[in-house]
């Protein structure tokens, strides 16, 4: 779309938040969206110009009118989950939507790859998890291996783990995202490719004994 065309459409809403606020924290934060995703065209396409000063401008303002001259109306923690977090994920959705995608897209080369090769699934996964399972799957107990072990235990490894590997997904943001896709080799921590990869495999070993459903139900709630 040329600028000229861009600016017809929208001017007369961006002189109207500009104009007259309004003093609904939700018709706001709607404002605030509206702008932001005509914020990121405008940076897209016309960085330079002008009209992306002029909508940045005005969303600054909207900003700061829900964030720092409303009343309090809501406790921190309320409006975290009610306004910050919903805009946060509104402001960056393009990028967790290509994210997304990608970790799909390995996923589904780990299915593929599992479905057309019987040695794949033991090349990702090792010989003994693969034994183990097969194992329990033939005692009528599939998921065994997650009733062992102290719960509070599991629950603080878990966490512990989960906070590292966002941590080293952060630093790896420094580096252009590179190091998020692949595997670090010295932490041994797994990109979006090895995470996939073993996701769509692993899932493609339940689901090829007919145990699809029950491990989505048992396996995901247990990781998170």
């Amino acid at each position: 779309m040329r600028e000229a065309r861009f600016i017809k459409e929208n001017a007369d809403k961006w002189k109207s938040y500009q104009h007259s606020p309004s003093g609904n924290p939700d018709e706001m934060a709607e404002r605030f969206i509206t702008l932001i995703d005509d914020l990121s065209y405008a940076k897209t396409f016309y960085p330079k110009s002008k009209v992306t000063r002029w909508i940045n401008g005005i969303a600054a303002a909207i900003y700061q009118g829900i964030y720092k001259n409303k009343k309090e109306k809501y406790s921190n923690l309320f409006r975290f989950w009610k306004f910050e977090l919903p805009l946060l994920f509104r402001k960056y959705h393009r990028i967790f939507l290509f994210t997304t995608l990608v970790f799909l897209l390995f996923v589904g080369i780990g299915v593929f790859s599992a479905m057309n090769n019987e040695g794949f699934v033991r090349g990702v996964l090792g010989d003994d998890y693969v034994n183990m399972t097969e194992e329990n799957i033939a005692k009528g107990d599939p998921f065994g291996v997650y009733k062992g072990g102290s719960a509070f235990n599991m629950f603080v490894y878990i966490a512990i783990n989960n906070i590292f590997i966002a941590f080293m997904f952060v630093l790896g943001g420094f580096l252009l995202g590179i190091p998020t896709l692949f595997r670090w080799p010295v932490l041994k921590v797994a990109g979006l490719w090895d995470t996939g990869m073993m996701l769509g495999t692993f899932q493609y070993m339940f689901f090829s004994h007919g145990l699809g459903i029950k491990s989505i139900l048992v396996i995901w709630i247990h990781g998170t």
